[in-house]
């Protein structure tokens, strides 16, 4: 806080010169009695629980086995998915790009952990969330990275070591966009089939958990990739909302575009999903979010304290509708 009151008296001298030091004094001395507006109560509250600035999404240690379930130390496996290239062009192009479509598996993972308040149970949060990369080591799906791969047994040669590398770099763009204690939505880039071509979309994620049980409810549905300056609507979405089961695994087919290859070199745009992953039930926005202005916020490029605790409310009420629920 003291640095932050301090930089906001540098700002004012560079902008004002001599009378910067004068006009933030009475800035700090109004705002000490209480005579600049006060955050609402309300706001304060969304302050506290919610946070939507972008981040990264947190990353699975090197090293993680991951079976058909939540690996050591998390307790819930949310997705692990490998791809196999089949659809499309896959006949057309070299067998070694279509092998190596499918070396590494993706996986999610996430935490929910017990609250203790005076040493008795209230509830459950959401306290970590992490994706990594991951290939099969001496029988067991594993988690690696392009510094970690040959001590861990995989022995990746060249090629395999430079899709690594380059699979990496595509896990810096997947983001955490807006989280609470009991709700994480996160934004994963991706390409996807869309009107006979492959199109840069966005895997939407939202993770609910609900506090008094723990349980852990996955949606996932796809958007257009935001394009600069320009926000989505609801008439912008690219899918229905998938309901995801737990513990999910899933086998992602790749659609191959025999035009985005060069001399039997692929491009990023070659290999695409045909769909998100697919759940136990498919939702429609309105059946789930039947007021516009929360599908808006859904498919929004990024949230308000206010829109995030919106969307939260009205997904945790959906999800307890018995008629959605699987």
């Amino acid at each position: 806080m003291v640095n932050a009151w301090h930089a906001s008296c540098e700002g004012c001298r560079r902008e004002l010169g001599g009378r910067g030091t004068w006009l933030a004094g009475v800035w700090l001395l109004w705002a000490a009695s209480g005579l600049l507006p006060a955050a609402r109560p309300e706001e304060r509250s969304l302050r506290a629980s919610y946070d939507v600035t972008p981040r990264a999404l947190g990353r699975i240690p090197a090293g993680t086995v991951i079976d058909d379930g939540p690996p050591q130390g998390w307790s819930h496996l949310v997705i692990k998915s490998r791809s196999v290239a089949k659809e499309g062009d896959a006949s057309e192009v070299p067998k070694l790009a279509r092998d190596l479509a499918g070396l590494l598996f993706t996986a999610i993972v996430a935490d929910v952990r017990p609250i203790q308040r005076d040493g008795k149970p209230a509830g459950y949060r959401l306290a970590r969330l992490a994706v990594g990369l991951g290939t099969e080591i001496a029988g067991r799906d594993t988690i690696i990275t392009a510094d970690t791969q040959e001590e861990l047994g995989a022995d990746f040669g060249f090629i395999k070591a430079a899709i690594l590398e380059k699979s990496e770099e595509r896990l810096k763009a997947m983001q955490l966009i807006a989280r609470s204690n009991t709700m994480a939505v996160c934004d994963i880039p991706a390409i996807m089939l869309v009107e006979n071509a492959h199109a840069e979309i966005v895997l939407r994620y939202a993770l609910l958990v609900d506090a008094r049980s723990g349980r852990l409810d996955t949606l996932v549905w796809a958007l257009p990739a935001a394009k600069p300056g320009q926000d989505r609507t609801p008439s912008d979405s690219l899918s229905t909302v998938e309901w995801l089961a737990p513990s999910m695994l899933e086998e992602c087919v790749l659609h191959v575009d025999k035009r985005e290859f060069v001399l039997g070199i692929p491009s990023e745009r070659a290999f695409a999903i045909m769909h998100p992953p697919r759940g136990e039930r498919s939702l429609d926005f309105a059946e789930l979010l039947p007021q516009r202005e929360l599908r808006e916020a859904a498919c929004s490029r990024s949230f308000t304290l206010e829109t995030a605790a919106a969307l939260e409310r009205a997904l945790h009420r959906a999800l307890r509708t018995s008629h959605i629920r699987p």
